[in-house]
């Protein structure tokens, strides 16, 4: 199909402020064959009545009782007709051509990603954060280290297994894309900076809670090293036998440590410094 329909998913809550900026944003795709999939959940500003205001038949909108936005976010999959899906946060921005660079290069690929920039309150640039792979097609890991933010994929539908896990709610893009990379290494990187993460005044508190988010890490860590799926690559390649040691140092998981050949684990432990692994909380949250 080589005019595929893109399915762009926007949660929204109490986003007055953001949200016309945000829908202006997708409406202006210079890729057309769009729909716009917003799920209010249960905001008490005008932000849902602003999105049934654009009168565009590409635009779709629903309502529920607030329920958190990773169930806004499995609402707006179940409710999108599209072949791949964008998840958009209702305070952030796509570049016009975001959608059609990614249709153009994604292939038979289930997934492409791309880099961000973040910004301000008045869409002004913070700094810039790549998403490049440290690993040529070990996405489980990659996105285990250094996963991308919410509206830096565009991925197929049918290829999500996993929802957005409410479980998981301070870690919820970071547990869904490494859910989605564990299913599926079918994913390709576009080096291009084609997003635009709003980052709050509030969220510079962030630093004070992070042994917080260090403990959803290690719990979220510990579910996947135990996953079936993850096992099966474990069997197939010692690089993720390493990984799983790595972690279990790294984060004081209480699982068991896999035996690698000794000089397979220098090697690997070699391969692993040189990539300058971050190991940082802070880091994998995106902040500088």
């Amino acid at each position: 199909m080589s005019n595929p329909l893109i399915s762009i998913i926007i949660p929204s809550y109490n986003s007055a402020k953001y949200i016309f900026k945000t829908i202006k944003s997708a409406l202006s795709q210079t890729y057309s064959n769009i729909e716009l999939v917003i799920v209010d959940d249960g905001s008490t500003d005008n932000s849902f009545a602003i999105a049934k205001s654009f009168a565009d038949e590409r635009v779709f909108t629903y309502s529920q009782t607030n329920q958190g936005s990773t169930a806004a976010r499995n609402k707006g999959i179940l409710e999108s007709t599209g072949k791949y899906v964008l998840f958009l946060d209702a305070d952030d921005l796509i570049h016009p051509k975001t959608i059609e660079y990614c249709v153009n290069k994604i292939g038979r690929n289930d997934a492409i990603f791309f880099n961000a920039f973040a910004i301000d309150k008045n869409d002004d640039i913070l700094f810039a954060r790549s998403f490049k792979p440290i690993f040529k097609n070990f996405y489980a890991i990659n996105w285990m280290e250094n996963a991308p933010w919410c509206g830096c994929v565009m991925l197929k539908k049918n290829k999500i297994i996993n929802k957005w896990n409410r479980n998981f709610d301070q870690i919820d893009e970071f547990d869904f894309y490494v859910n989605f990379a564990l299913y599926s290494n079918n994913i390709i990187y576009l080096n291009k900076f084609l997003f635009y993460y709003r980052q709050h005044d509030s969220q510079t508190r962030k630093s004070s809670m992070i042994e917080n988010y260090d403990r959803s890490f290690k719990s979220a860590f510990e579910s996947y090293l135990q996953d079936e799926r993850y096992l099966n690559l474990q069997r197939t390649n010692k690089m993720y036998c390493y990984y799983r040691n790595y972690l279990i140092n790294n984060s004081n998981l209480n699982l068991k440590r896999i035996e690698i050949n000794f000089f397979l684990n220098i090697y690997l432990s070699f391969i692993f410094n040189s990539k300058k692994f971050t190991r940082r909380i802070i880091n994998r949250l995106g902040f500088q």
